[in-house]
């Protein structure tokens, strides 16, 4: 008998382990409003590339970027907390 595939919110869940990462700037709202909107704007999109370049050659993934923060997945912890040192 086949079973059909568990489902959260509408979307098929893939049963494998999965390491979720958050990063973000510390002291981000600070510098906001000591360096103006465009500083920290440049100052965070350089920190997505840098963070993006370094899961990427970690075999990671970028799920999404928000503000100063950034989210990846890792298909094993180790490797997320390689990447994350």
């Amino acid at each position: 008998m086949h079973q059909s595939p568990k489902r959260i919110a509408g979307r098929e869940v893939d049963e494998q382990p999965l390491a979720v990462g958050f990063s973000d700037l510390r002291g981000f709202s600070s510098y906001t409003a000591q360096r103006g909107d465009r500083q920290a704007f440049r100052l965070a999109s350089r920190f997505a590339d840098l963070v993006e370049h370094q899961v990427r050659q970690a075999g990671g993934t970028v799920v999404k970027t928000y503000g100063d923060g950034v989210m990846t997945t890792f298909d094993a912890a180790e490797t997320g907390l390689r990447s994350a040192a």
